[in-house]
């Protein structure tokens, strides 16, 4: 009896240690997150303002934004040793999806990033060939560059108007949005 009581009480110690640790890990998790979210946010919020101070938009600048990305998330410099952020890049699909564009965009010439010439026909092939990757890929490379070519100039006009710059992602894919629908109306 007394050694029934002991052991209950242990186990009672036990589940409270272990529920205690769960505690402190899920506390840990949520700061870590909490962290992650700051600091993808400082990182939205340095674009915006590079994107606003740019005359232009090239791919050049395309391939410098995409490194950029990769740097933070772990995915190219030291970071990418660490065994932890290996796994962790392996299972994001926005990962493979900025390591895809990295490896079509670092085949690209001079030339071709600051658009002395056109991406078409034969060139598409070319950096296909050399990336390792479709044809299709590279199209939709493009469509993305374009995408944040767009971007460039509605963050520039907003700037030059004195309108408010978005604040985070979400504002400005509404932002994107709406100057698609006006300029669909017109």
């Amino acid at each position: 009896m007394l050694r029934q009581l002991i052991r209950s009480s242990q186990s009672g110690i036990a589940v409270a240690r272990q529920n205690r640790c769960y505690g402190i890990m899920d506390s840990m998790r949520s700061g870590m997150k909490d962290a992650a979210e700051k600091k993808s946010e400082e990182m939205f919020m340095k674009q915006v303002k590079e994107l606003s101070e740019k005359p232009t938009f090239l791919l050049r600048d395309f391939l410098a934004q995409n490194q950029e990305i990769a740097k933070m998330a772990g995915m190219r410099g030291f970071r990418s040793h660490l065994p932890w952020m290996k796994s962790q890049a392996e299972k994001d699909p926005n990962a493979k999806s900025t390591e895809l564009q990295l490896k079509i965009l670092e085949k690209l010439d001079d030339d071709e990033l600051d658009h002395k010439v056109d991406v078409v026909g034969p060139r598409r092939k070319r950096i296909a060939q050399a990336a390792g990757v479709s044809v299709g890929d590279v199209k939709e490379l493009l469509k993305r560059y374009k995408a944040a070519e767009r971007m460039h100039k509605l963050i520039r006009k907003r700037k030059a108007e004195g309108l408010p710059l978005p604040a985070n992602a979400d504002e400005a894919a509404d932002m994107m949005m709406q100057s698609v629908s006006v300029s669909r109306q017109r």
